[in-house]
């Protein structure tokens, strides 16, 4: 919708749009894979899970198993690839639209960034950007521009 508001969908953005949001979204199931869990939801595709010999009741007993970490680390890096080749589009749209699409882009990115931080355990703390951290990558959007 920000692409057709902003003049600038076309082949070429909307690709890139779709790897971004894609990206966004994976990297939210992997922050909430315990909390999603708990009330009974699995969002890994069940092919990477049993690539791994992780079954349903592993990952809805949410326990940070080496199979589920194995499982994560993998989920994790195949979802970089979706920012990476999105990040592309910042430079394809105007300034205000280049803002926002570069913070979910670091936001997103920062996520993946904690959740390999804490090993890939997302089961015994859920990852989370502090305060500071969103206000160091809003400074650095701001003040050093790309």
């Amino acid at each position: 919708i920000l692409l057709e508001l902003a003049n600038c969908m076309s082949d070429k953005t909307q690709p890139l749009s779709d790897d971004i949001c894609t990206g966004l979204q994976i990297a939210n199931f992997c922050q909430d894979m315990s909390r999603d869990a708990a009330i009974g939801r699995i969002y890994a595709p069940e092919e990477l899970w049993s690539g791994h010999g992780v079954t349903e009741s592993m990952i809805l007993k949410r326990q940070p198993t080496d199979e589920l970490k194995s499982m994560l680390r993998e989920w994790v890096q195949e979802t970089h690839q979706y920012f990476h080749r999105g990040k592309q589009l910042i430079a394809l749209v105007p300034k205000w639209l280049a803002t926002d699409v570069e913070l979910f882009l670091r936001g997103g990115q920062s996520i993946l960034q904690e959740i390999e931080r804490q090993d890939y355990d997302v089961w015994t703390r859920r990852p989370e950007i502090s305060k500071w951290k969103k206000l160091k990558l809003l400074l650095g959007i701001w003040c050093w521009p790309r």
